[in-house]
């Protein structure tokens, strides 16, 4: 028997409030803000093309007196892909709860983080951990986004501030805290610069125990090869003078001939060791080469004559590189006063630079492909860093950058939304800009210290280590972008 035509309309009155009812909880605000977030990722790039074709219609009828006008919902972009998911019920309709529209907010960032989440965590030591702390990122960045938009209704200027320095600074943050503890934990592990020479220096002292020495045939094949360096960087005139412009370069040649005429002990060994060492750190590049070539020469000869002078000269190598790096971050902080804008970190890469291209004309020798790599990092920056230190130059540090990073957002944030506006947009871009000058300080640093421990540990950088903290911070800023460009 059917139904009367009053109790179906009953029953549909009562889907209807349990429906209604449904969409105005937290669980069904908190998922349809979670789709939203996705539909905003992967409608971005078509969002932002369309905004391009509409600059560009813009030109033309200004131009042409046309009026051409972009697609409202172009196929595959945001628009579309959320009115897709209202049709089937995956998007709610909005509350006008307070505390609702929060965790609504919040979820389209957590949603918008979902897919750079999984790529981040791609081979990754521990992908899930990574997967949670982008998340966990997009999480805070719509977080602040939400606070943002309650606390300036209607200002997208205010909220997409809000929610870079919450994603950005929350990612950058679990990155270091992470690459910092592993560091730690492997600085535990690994022997320091001081440590290195001490193992060797015992090592030698083994050998000094059990006899070992060159013979006088070898002393004098060792002087006449260390000659032939010389000769050959110009240290020695074709008249056979030795220049004066290197002086420590020419007293480890002169030990190395007062050795020539009988055996060397290991004594004499760690003393000529230690003139070349002296010398290799020379302010002096070309005294500096000359060294290094001829302490190579060195480490090379005395290795053969004893299994503890080879693992000593491994060593003293590790302990060498490390005292490279070590000079470097020193040199660094005492120019980083000539570097107004960027300081520490513009040094940093400055004297690593140098470094670098010693490394590619082939005047430093011994190191790694990882330790180069390593190096270069420091002294090209990463993606990530160079996308902080671009953003740190809107951090107001003189007049005219004052002009650039908080008269002009003032001023347009002043056109379109009061001086209230303007303030906002002011404080948040010259506090954007500070924020990631320090990440780009930050990460500068944790890939210097990087290089030093790779150096210490043999070439080999232990697990853990991540030098480059890349893949959160690129996933809270392409979570942060498609979050930003949609929600507008």
């Amino acid at each position: 028997m059917d139904m009367s035509l009053e109790r179906k309309r009953a029953i549909a009155m009562a889907k209807a409030r349990q429906s209604a009812a449904y969409s105005e909880g937290y669980f069904a605000q908190g998922t349809s803000g979670l789709n939203e977030g996705i539909a905003n990722l992967l409608g971005a790039p078509i969002d932002l093309a369309n905004a391009a074709v509409g600059l560009g219609m813009k030109g033309i009828n200004a131009v042409a007196g046309t009026d051409f006008k972009p697609s409202k919902e172009p196929l595959g972009g945001s628009a579309g892909l959320k009115r897709s998911m209202q049709e089937v019920g995956a998007i709610r309709p909005p509350s006008e709860d307070t505390g609702k529209q929060v965790a609504r907010r919040t979820m389209q960032s957590v949603g918008s983080s979902l897919i750079p989440a999984l790529g981040a965590s791609a081979g990754a030591v521990a992908p899930i951990s990574t997967a949670a702390n982008t998340l966990l990122a997009g999480g805070v960045g719509g977080a602040s986004a939400a606070a943002a938009q309650q606390a300036f209704p209607g200002n997208p200027t205010a909220e997409m501030l809000a929610e870079m320095v919450g994603s950005m600074g929350t990612a950058g943050a679990t990155a270091w805290l992470k690459n910092r503890s592993a560091t730690k934990a492997a600085n535990a592990s690994v022997p320091t610069t001081e440590g290195l020479k001490e193992q060797a220096g015992a090592l030698y002292d083994k050998a000094e125990a059990n006899g070992v020495t060159a013979a006088q045939p070898q002393t004098q094949a060792l002087s006449e090869k260390m000659r032939q360096i010389a000769t050959d960087e110009g240290l020695i005139s074709p008249t056979g003078r030795v220049s004066e412009a290197y002086p420590k370069a020419k007293e480890a040649l002169s030990l190395f001939d007062d050795y020539s005429q009988g055996e060397m002990t290991v004594p004499q060994m760690k003393t000529v060791r230690k003139v070349l060492s002296d010398a290799a750190k020379s302010s002096d590049d070309a005294e500096r080469r000359i060294a290094t070539m001829m302490l190579q020469e060195f480490d090379g000869f005395t290795a053969p004559l004893a299994p503890e002078l080879k693992l000593a000269r491994q060593f003293y190598h590790r302990a060498m590189k490390a005292d490279q790096l070590e000079t470097l971050k020193e040199l660094a902080g005492s120019r980083a006063g000539q570097f107004s804008g960027s300081g520490f970190e513009n040094a940093l890469r400055t004297e690593y630079r140098g470094l670098e291209r010693n490394m590619i004309k082939g005047n430093e020798r011994g190191w790694t492909p990882d330790e180069q790599a390593a190096v270069t990092k420091v002294a090209q920056g990463t993606p990530v860093s160079n996308t902080a230190r671009n953003i740190g130059k809107a951090a107001p540090t003189g007049p005219v950058s004052f002009g650039v990073s908080a008269g002009i957002p003032f001023a347009i944030g002043n056109a379109v939304g009061g001086p209230m506006a303007g303030a906002i947009a002011a404080t948040g871009t010259s506090g954007i800009g500070y924020a990631a000058r320090a990440i780009a300080t930050k990460l500068g640093i944790s890939a210097a210290d990087a290089a030093e421990l790779l150096a210490r540990s043999g070439g080999k950088l232990p697990d853990g280590i991540d030098p480059d903290m890349a893949r959160r911070i690129l996933a809270a800023i392409a979570s942060t972008t498609a979050s930003t460009t949609a929600n507008r």
